[in-house]
């Protein structure tokens, strides 16, 4: 049985290297191993409440250059929704946006927010079956143009967003004064 190398960089990898076993090497990865904690940390306590605020910037910022009229996709939008009224739809999609956002940034309606909000992500990828063209390289769906790219890196958005939605009962959990074992206990039910 083969095992697959280790090419973590974190504390219990570096404390396997020689120069590092003893000395001011296991002096320095002490360090390491403090600063690696104190960053996860961080990260395991603030990194979810920070995605959300980003996928709010981003909402808000786009939504409001829509409702302005300097979007620059305003085109795209409204080409690729040919049937509603073009005059409308790039303003109301705009106002759509900056209200996912408010409710990510505020914390507010979560599910139904995310609902909307995966909703018009999916949106975003009739672009890729209305104009095709534009859309992929030589018609290779393998080969994406810029606008291709552009919307495919939705899905990286739309995970986020899964990401944001996976935390909808810990805090309902936290309004009530439920702790994580609280919660599983819940789930079991």
């Amino acid at each position: 049985m083969s095992t697959k190398p280790d090419l973590d960089i974190g504390p219990r990898t570096l404390r396997r290297l020689p120069p590092l076993q003893s000395g001011a090497g296991r002096r320095l990865v002490s360090q390491y191993d403090r600063v690696d904690r104190a960053v996860v940390g961080f990260l395991e306590a603030q990194g979810i409440r920070l995605l959300r605020f980003a996928l709010a910037i981003v909402f808000i910022w786009f939504g409001a250059l829509k409702v302005i009229d300097r979007s620059p996709v305003a085109d795209l939008v409204a080409d690729t929704l040919y049937w509603l009224p073009s005059g409308a739809v790039v303003p109301a999609l705009g106002v759509v946006e900056i209200l996912i956002g408010l409710g990510l940034l505020f914390g507010v309606g979560l599910r139904l927010v995310l609902l909307v909000f995966l909703l018009q992500m999916a949106g975003t990828f009739l672009v890729l079956v209305l104009r095709p063209g534009e859309s992929f390289q030589d018609g290779n769906p393998l080969l994406l143009t810029v606008l291709g790219e552009f919307v495919v890196k939705n899905l990286v958005l739309i995970a986020a967003g899964m990401v944001v939605g996976s935390t909808v009962r810990e805090r309902e959990g936290s309004s009530r004064g439920l702790g994580r074992a609280d919660l599983e206990d819940e789930r079991k039910l």
